[in-house]
């Protein structure tokens, strides 16, 4: 856990500061009451970098968690999500000018799948397409 250089806030409370450096989920914060070692929180999905400008959360008891980006410093981010995530929604949209997406295996399942576009390449050392009909 992070503790947190308290200045006068004996119930804890919330500032903004802006990250120093970052080792993993561990943070290194400049605010208002100083230097603060932080955590970032499950619900900050937006991985923090050295330079945003970030909201933290202090506790009574001292601990300081980074529970959002305010303002980014570099355009690039990164969505960090636990292990194990399971997006649901009645339907999903995903829209990028480039988009890439890899995996060590990539399954898809469903009543039926489509994959549509102006041109179609595969590229693979083996490539085993199987089905009772096949157009």
């Amino acid at each position: 856990m992070g503790y947190a250089v308290m200045a006068n806030t004996e119930a804890g409370g919330m500032v903004s500061g802006t990250v120093q450096s970052c080792n993993g989920d561990h943070l290194l914060v400049w605010g208002p009451g100083g230097l603060v070692r932080a955590l970032r929180a499950e619900g900050c999905l937006l991985a923090p970098a050295t330079g945003d400008n970030v909201l933290v959360a202090m506790t009574a008891s001292g601990e300081a968690w980074v529970i959002s980006v305010l303002r980014r410093k570099r355009e690039t981010a990164e969505l960090r999500l636990p292990e194990h995530t399971v997006m649901h929604a009645r339907q999903l949209g995903i829209q990028a000018e480039h988009a890439s997406l890899e995996a060590a295996v990539l399954q898809m399942r469903g009543q039926e799948v489509r994959l549509e576009g102006k041109s179609m390449v595969l590229h693979s050392r083996l490539l085993s397409l199987g089905g009772k009909v096949l157009l």
